[in-house]
């Protein structure tokens, strides 16, 4: 809840969406051994952000862009910037940074 609330607060999240895990097609994964706590967890998201949120993708020779459902390729794949992370940051508490 309050990733999702601090994702939604840096504008990644439509208000209408939120709590709408199936409309953004939240997911979440995490690995750990028998008896042991997860030390980190990844999740993914479809986010609302403008092209400049993301860097771009540095490709090696030869290398093709990501394609995506139905063949699409995107010219912004790429990681989200900092400034974006340090946004989301902003409304966590620190054990969850």
């Amino acid at each position: 809840a309050r990733l999702e609330e601090a994702i939604y607060l840096s504008g990644g999240i439509h208000k209408g969406n939120l709590g709408q895990f199936r409309r953004v097609q939240w997911g979440r994964s995490s690995r750990t051994d028998k008896g042991v706590s997860s030390l980190s967890l990844i999740i993914n998201l479809r986010m609302l952000c403008p092209p400049e949120a993301f860097d771009p993708v540095e490709l090696a020779p030869g290398q093709e862009r990501p394609k995506f459902r139905g063949g699409a390729t995107s010219e912004d794949a790429g990681s989200l910037s900092p400034l974006l992370v340090a946004q989301i940051n902003e409304h966590l508490p620190p054990e969850i940074r």
